[in-house]
């Protein structure tokens, strides 16, 4: 088996103990200049707990901004249930959580306040899951 610690941009509170599958996602993008190029996520994968069936990730993996209004701060977003068609996996890691820790920064910008959040999570792999 093998441990290995993940620096995360997720709110991923998982308890010590839990096995949890990430999932990293690519989607195709299209510029003006560039043309048709996969965009990449590596800080950020879905994370699922398969002992509470808890799933953490971003907004961006769950709310399409093409079919969408616009995010009203004040209130709740209807996200999917299931990560966007759009995005295509790239590859995954399933094992037990040995360690986690979860940190907030407080960016002190504008009356709204702006936080950036960073999940470590140590994980005892068991293999790959694909």
């Amino acid at each position: 088996m093998n441990e290995k610690t993940y620096e995360l941009l997720v709110l991923a509170p998982v308890p010590v103990g839990h096995t949890v599958e990430l999932n990293w996602y690519r989607k195709q993008v299209t510029g003006i200049l560039t043309g048709k190029k996969w965009e990449e996520f590596p800080h950020t994968p879905i994370i699922k707990d398969l002992d509470s069936g808890v799933v953490y990730g971003t907004f961006d993996f769950f709310w399409d901004h093409g079919a969408a209004a616009a995010i009203d701060m004040e209130k709740p977003t209807a996200l999917s249930v299931q990560v966007l068609p759009q995005l295509e996996r790239q590859y995954a890691v399933k094992g037990k959580v040995t360690a986690c820790r979860v940190a907030t920064y407080d960016m002190g910008i504008g009356r709204s306040r702006l936080f950036k959040v960073q999940t470590s999570l140590t994980i005892e792999s068991e293999t790959a899951a694909d």
